[in-house]
């Protein structure tokens, strides 16, 4: 609560600049998958803004962790495991998804070890550049990966 008064910020993803009411041309299949199915991420700026409004440590001290974690792996657990043999045909089928989660072709298993040095660069991006007023958006933008 900020002076006694509840606050929410909505960070939810936008729309891209050049999306029009028809843009799918009547075939809604183009909203489960592909280009047209993503927006524009809204939850490093919802962060951020709520960090300017109430936070207390420095900013790149409080996106450090993550990026640590991104860098350093986490174990796959057994539960992570479950919910990836749910998804199996769409994490084999998707280049990102299996650069993290598939070697030699497999599902990796529970106790192996997955990275991201990607989301680790880009955390480490963020932590350094986002803190800059001017134009923050598109400052931040041209510099991720």
């Amino acid at each position: 609560m900020a002076g006694g008064k509840e606050v929410a910020y909505d960070s939810r993803e936008t729309a891209p600049l050049r999306a029009t009411e028809n843009m799918y041309g009547g075939n809604l299949d183009l909203k489960k998958k592909g280009a047209l199915s993503v927006g524009v991420p809204g939850e490093v700026a919802g962060l951020f803004t709520a960090w300017k409004h109430h936070g207390k440590l420095p900013w790149k001290q409080l996106v450090s962790p993550a990026k640590e974690l991104a860098a350093r792996g986490f174990k796959i657990t057994k539960y992570l495991y479950m919910q990836m043999n749910a998804t199996r045909d769409h994490i084999l089928a998707d280049k990102g998804l299996s650069e993290l989660f598939v070697s030699n072709g497999e599902l990796k298993k529970p106790g192996t070890l997955c990275r991201n040095p990607k989301m680790a660069l880009t955390l480490s991006q963020i932590a350094k550049y986002w803190i800059i007023d001017i134009g923050l958006l598109r400052f931040s933008v041209n510099r991720m990966v």
